[in-house]
C-alpha cells in the first residue's frame, strides 16, 4: 500500500515541481561551468612547417615536410595544403598524406606532400607552403576521433549533430620561403616505385644545430 500511495498520480503532481527546480539547477550549474571554460583565455596555436626535400617516385612528386607543434595548445593535422610562388596571387593544390594526427605542444612529425601538376612546376620558382590545421575546440576532437587511425569513420555519422560535424580549419600555419627545387636528373635515373607508408603515431622532433 505504501508503494502505490508513493507512485499514485496526486504524489507525482506533488513531487513534479521538485523534479523540475532540481533540473532547473543542474543546468544553471552545467551553463555556469561551460561560461567559466569558455572564459579562460585559450592557449595560442602555433605550428611550424619546414621543407626537407623533394621526392620524385613514378607518376607522383612529394616534398617531405617536418610539421612541429610550437604552440600552447593541441592542434590536429589534416591533408589540406597549398602551394604558392613569390610575385603571384595564384595558389595550387596539395595534399599531405597523413591521417588525422593529435599534436600536443612540443610534438611533430615528419609528412609527405603530394603535389599537384601545377604545384610541381610552382618549384622551380621560390616557392612556400600553406598548411591547415585543427584547433583544440570540441569539433576538432570529434572530427579526429571519427576520422583518425582506428576512428569508426562514416558509421557514425548519423549519430553526430550536424553542428558538430566536420573539422574547422582555422589553425594556418606557412612555411619560410624555399629556393627552386627542380627535378634532378640524378633522382629521375635512380627513382624506385614509391608505397606510402605513413606514420600514425607523432613524434617530437630533434632540434637542429644551427
Amino acid at each position: 500500500m505504501r508503494e502505490s500511495a508513493f507512485l499514485s498520480p496526486s504524489r507525482l503532481r506533488t513531487l513534479r515541481p521538485l523534479w523540475l527546480g532540481a533540473a532547473v539547477v543542474l543546468a544553471l550549474v552545467i551553463g555556469g561551468i561551460c561560461l567559466v571554460i569558455r572564459s579562460q583565455p585559450a592557449a595560442p596555436a602555433k605550428i611550424s612547417v619546414r621543407y626537407l626535400s623533394r621526392l620524385d617516385r613514378p607518376g607522383i612528386t612529394l616534398v617531405r615536410l617536418a610539421i612541429t607543434n610550437t604552440g600552447g595548445s593541441t592542434i590536429f593535422t589534416s591533408s589540406l595544403a597549398l602551394i604558392e610562388t613569390m610575385g603571384s596571387s595564384n595558389k595550387w593544390n596539395a595534399s599531405i598524406n597523413s591521417q588525422i594526427e593529435r599534436l600536443r605542444p612540443g610534438e611533430g612529425l615528419v609528412a609527405d606532400c603530394l603535389l599537384s601538376d601545377a604545384a610541381i612546376e610552382a618549384l622551380r620558382e621560390r616557392w612556400r607552403l600553406i598548411c591547415y590545421f585543427g584547433g583544440s575546440g570540441l569539433r576538432s576532437r570529434i572530427a579526429a576521433w571519427q576520422w583518425g587511425v582506428n576512428g569508426p569513420g562514416p558509421r557514425v555519422s548519423r549519430l553526430i549533430p550536424p553542428f558538430l560535424k566536420g573539422m574547422p580549419l582555422n589553425v594556418i600555419a606557412t612555411s619560410d620561403w624555399n629556393d627552386p627545387a627542380p627535378e634532378s636528373p640524378s633522382e629521375v635515373s635512380s627513382r624506385q616505385p614509391w608505397k606510402s607508408t605513413p606514420s600514425h603515431q607523432p613524434t617530437p622532433l630533434q632540434p637542429q644545430n644551427q
